[in-house]
């Protein structure tokens, strides 16, 4: 081997091609994970918010004042 030739046999070998994959597809699992990881924390205060909203909210529908809705 020439000292001039590691470039070209670096683009030549088809260990690199798999190489490459590999690399691309760990990283997309990588940000696929983090990305992951938010929407279920944005999730988790979303159904905190509509949890505590809906309670007071269904609490203080008319139906429930009425003759109907009363708890006997």
């Amino acid at each position: 081997m020439n000292g001039g030739d590691n470039e070209n046999d670096r683009e030549n070998n088809p260990v690199w091609d798999v190489y490459d994959e590999y690399r691309t597809a760990r990283l997309n699992v990588l940000g696929n994970e983090m990305q992951l990881k938010w929407l279920e924390k944005k999730n988790k205060w979303m159904e905190i918010i509509i949890a505590v909203s809906t309670s007071s909210t269904v609490a203080g529908l008319w139906i429930f004042d009425s003759t109907v809705g009363a708890y006997y």
